[in-house]
């Protein structure tokens, strides 16, 4: 007989072998292995309707969490279909439903007899994995099995706080079982500093100093919780690089700085996002869709990013007001259920995981990868179980039955059709990274033609669609198939999402010799998204110097000065030689040595602008393309598109490449005050 209990076991499975292949963060996004994610996703959400419709015993958590989990699952939905973005966000809504479900699943398994053990055998392979990955590969931060240090990291650190609660459970009547979990809690700890997640030992300090102090304090042993919490601290800050480099010197490293700035783009961009839509946000999985909008005068060097660090943040962003008042009240509800516990032997182990939890969360949000919601929901569930006064199922009214089975019919009519074209378009993707592999262009056409026409709102298939008829990419001798209907497909996906800068720039380039009025547009917007992409200043000077506009020379300066500031190397390249640009060349140099001036910026680039010498050095041509573009958009396997404008590579000889800064000295905020004159009212 298939019960809820043997379901979730099924997907604690599933999740283990999600979890376990190397890269498996972003693999699970990969044909076939999205199939069995969407399956995991499911499962939680259909063990959790069905047992609420049934009313069977403990199939809620209980008073306010109930309310919460319930609020969060309806803003999720409500966002999604009202999101501007609605038919690109739609298959994104099952792992968020999923990650709110899991808990609710999670209850008939904590209720079997040897709980325990089953989350043991689920986290024992993960750990031991993670080792052996991490000793195999080379020396570095460990971010095995996962692909991304962070994630590792925050995946260790829960593990280390649920296996040490397993450990003080099991203390008093198996010796050897709570040795077991002690050593695992161990391994997980030394996985989490081998990471070298700031966020993660942070998380895991603030668990052991909860923990002792709950455990220490109420003994009176004042000076052994001082003692431990000077070590705990210790041990965190000397054995985490960035923290022992700010401990030692006084100030951040380069890199931690950097880390830093993203962060605080991350969270001032999600202000930003929760300002224009308060109400309900922009919807589950939009932030790499939205976030260009208002990253040009972020501080940190990335343009765009999958999720922002700071689940505060990306609630905000994603959900709303409506999203923070919900997990505002999940608070309130954890900490009423400890409350309620403060004399169960079980509120020391979950107080130190919820704060452990509470801190991973405010660096990071990787609720997209199955191990950590699910170590997540965990202890959750444990605290509706271990409530000394719960609510049980039993007291839903009757009329609710017919209203939770609607519900879990209207919840699957929202999830599987779009799900359904999204692991069609998945598919047919996978074939077409097959065809291009046997060197079939016909063949790689048809297949994503039939991806596109699947999932027409995702702009991952259109922008590989789009750069092939632009360019014959992937295939390097393979004529452009049709640019006129490319700067079609670019410019409906830069209609339905005018954040979409890749859509933008390449648009604008294939409109820019029969429609520099449009083209300058559209190169307008790409520069307000990334100002500091390489080719966008120049696609406009040439839009507003082919347009024939009165007022053209201006423009065109400041935009070229612009371009010159992007990319340093720029001031020698053979477009110069354009009959269009030559004019312009002296005085767009010395308008960028001018603005280098007034901030006392690299004063060898000032004198190289003021004496640039010849116009034309060795280069090489190329097509950029944009790597990381499928990861952020949910497809992180394939060829990477490519933009349809050749860039050039110059080699500057030694004496002048010592007076080049590196791009990126200049901040996108001060690009676009440089080329403000250029930029045409969108």
């Amino acid at each position: 007989m298939v019960t809820p209990a043997l379901l979730t076991l099924i997907g604690l499975a599933l999740a283990l072998a999600l979890t376990l292949p190397p890269l498996s963060a972003t693999r699970l996004l990969t044909w076939p292995m999205a199939a069995a994610a969407a399956v995991f996703w499911l499962l939680p959400v259909a063990v959790a309707l069905v047992r609420l419709a049934l009313r069977l015993p403990h199939s809620r958590l209980g008073g306010l969490l109930d309310w919460s989990f319930a609020g969060l699952a309806a803003t999720g939905i409500a966002s999604a279909l009202c999101s501007p973005l609605s038919a690109t966000l739609m298959p994104n809504l099952l792992p968020f439903l999923g990650a709110v479900a899991l808990p609710y699943a999670l209850l008939p398994v904590l209720k079997l007899p040897r709980a325990k053990h089953l989350i043991a055998w689920f986290l024992y392979p993960l750990l031991f994995t993670s080792g052996l990955l991490w000793l195999l590969d080379s020396p570095g931060r460990n971010s095995q099995p996962f692909g991304h240090a962070n994630t590792t990291g925050a995946v260790c650190a829960l593990a280390a706080c649920i296996l040490a609660s397993l450990a003080w459970r099991t203390r008093n009547y198996s010796r050897v079982v709570c040795f077991l979990h002690a050593g695992g809690a161990t391994l997980a700890a030394a996985l989490t500093v081998s990471s070298s997640s700031r966020g993660a030992v942070l998380a895991l300090a603030a668990a052991i100093i909860i923990a002792a102090g709950l455990h220490l304090l109420r003994q009176g042993r004042f000076l052994r919780f001082a003692s431990l919490v000077v070590l705990a601290l210790a041990v965190t800050i000397f054995t985490n690089h960035r923290l022992r480099d700010l401990a030692l010197s006084g100030r951040w490293s380069a890199s931690a700085s950097e880390s830093n700035a993203q962060r605080t783009a991350m969270i001032l961009g999600g202000i930003k996002l929760a300002w224009e839509r308060p109400a309900l946000g922009w919807g589950p999985g939009s932030v790499p869709h939205v976030f260009p909008g208002v990253r040009a005068t972020l501080p940190g060097t990335p343009d765009n990013y999958l999720h922002l660090h700071n689940t505060p943040a990306q609630t905000a962003a994603t959900l709303g007001l409506a999203g923070l008042l919900c997990l505002t009240l999940l608070l309130a509800a954890l900490a009423r259920g400890l409350f309620a516990l403060r004399n169960s032997p079980q509120f020391m182990p979950l107080t130190a995981t919820f704060a452990g939890t509470g801190i991973l969360l405010l660096f990071d949000h990787p609720f997209a990868t199955p191990a950590f919601t699910l170590l997540a929901a965990l202890p959750v569930a444990a605290l509706s179980l271990y409530r000394e006064k719960s609510t049980p199922a039993s007291t839903l009214r009757p009329a609710s039955h017919r209203v939770l089975v609607v519900l879990f019919v209207v919840v699957l009519g929202c999830l599987v059709w779009p799900l359904g074209r999204d692991l069609a378009a998945r598919s047919a993707w996978a074939t077409a990274q097959d065809a291009a592999a046997a060197n079939q262009p016909v063949a790689y056409a048809n297949a994503l033609q039939r991806a596109h026409a699947l999932a027409p709102a995702d702009p991952f298939y259109t922008d590989q669609l789009a750069s092939h008829l632009a360019t014959g990419h992937p295939f390097a001798d393979l004529p452009p198939p049709a640019p006129d209907q490319a700067a079609a497909l670019w410019q409906s996906s830069a209609l339905l999402n005018p954040a979409h800068e890749l859509a933008h720039y390449n648009a604008a380039w294939l409109l820019l010799a029969t429609q520099p009025a449009l083209a300058s547009l559209h190169f307008a917007t790409a520069a307000r998204l990334a100002p500091a992409r390489a080719g966008v200043w120049l696609g406009l000077a040439l839009s507003q110097i082919d347009g024939n506009t009165p007022s053209a020379p201006l423009p065109a300066l400041a935009a070229l000065a612009a371009e010159v500031l992007s990319d340093p190397s720029f001031a020698w390249s053979p477009q110069w030689q354009d009959p269009r640009l030559a004019p312009y060349r002296l005085a767009a140099l010395n308008h960028a040595a001018n603005f280098l001036e007034t901030r006392a910026l690299a004063p060898a680039f000032v004198a190289a602008l003021r004496n640039p010498g010849p116009t034309v050095l060795a280069s090489s041509a190329f097509r950029r393309a944009r790597l990381g573009h499928g990861v952020l958009y949910g497809h992180p396997d394939g060829p990477a598109p490519v933009d349809v404008n050749i860039l050039f590579k110059v080699d500057p000889p030694p004496a002048l490449a010592d007076a080049l800064p590196s791009r990126g000295f200049i901040s996108p905020r001060d690009l676009l005050v440089v080329g403000e004159l250029a930029l045409p009212t969108p």
